[in-house]
């Protein structure tokens, strides 16, 4: 939630508001984060209006933001919803093979040559190595979009090892269970999110390419785990509580 993709979303948030000032609304876990100043003041007005308006956030720093800035509004902090996503189908490894998932867009901090260096690293461990990403380009609708995460994830959960710089790519690995390299992106999101599943041994969150090759032989070294979303639950208290109060 920001205005990195203005054009993508807050004219939905505006409609929204707009349309249903008399509703409970609840924005689920997001991250916060402007560039510009002036648009932060223009959805802080907007959200000032809204008499029972709950937004939820991801991580520390959004978390702060949003009671600093949204102070009318009630703030919520759990993880991203995306750890719901069960994933229990049984796929046998690919132990020869590494997944990048590394993003193209203006998020991404790393460069071409980051990429370049991971690449040649994983040529000396005599690996496999396979490309995608976890945005397709193309229109995906309700009736298709099952189709195309459960290959996504079937894909990941093949792979023994991936190593991506897209949030979703960190959190999907999570879900199924697969080793992950976590490079962080040009704001906070992965690393905040990071800090709920830190203690998971098969989860790596580096910020330069000096961390990598100490971080894949770790991994490397390791089985793969399968997370428990029950011992994970108890993050969402705060939101399972208000959702109680009002249905």
């Amino acid at each position: 939630m920001g205005d990195v993709w203005l054009r993508n979303t807050n004219n939905e948030i505006d409609k929204i508001m707009n349309d249903f000032q008399d509703k409970n609304i609840i924005i689920l876990p997001q991250t916060i984060y402007f560039e510009n100043e002036k648009n932060m003041s223009k959805m802080e007005k907007l959200f000032a209006k809204q008499k029972n308006l709950t937004i939820c956030t991801r991580e520390e720093y959004s978390y702060k933001l949003a009671k600093e800035k949204f102070s009318k509004n009630n703030i919520i902090l759990c993880p991203d919803m995306a750890f719901f996503l069960l994933y229990k189908k049984d796929i046998k490894k690919d132990e020869n093979t590494n997944l990048l998932l590394f993003r193209r867009d203006k998020e991404k901090l790393i460069g071409k040559e980051t990429e370049k260096e991971v690449i040649e690293k994983l040529e000396k461990q005599n690996v496999k190595i396979q490309k995608d990403d976890t945005v397709i380009n193309k229109r995906i609708f309700k009736f298709n979009r099952k189709k195309y995460l459960n290959k996504l994830l079937s894909k990941i959960k093949k792979s023994e090892i991936v190593i991506t710089d897209r949030l979703h790519g960190m959190l999907l690995t999570v879900i199924t269970g697969t080793k992950c390299i976590a490079f962080s992106n040009n704001n906070y999101k992965i690393k905040g999110e990071y800090n709920w599943i830190k203690d998971l041994k098969t989860l790596k969150y580096i910020e330069n390419i000096e961390e990598f090759e100490k971080a894949y032989d770790e991994l490397v070294s390791i089985k793969s785990e399968e997370f428990k979303l029950q011992d994970f639950e108890l993050n969402y208290k705060d939101l399972i509580n208000y959702l109680n109060t009002i249905l």
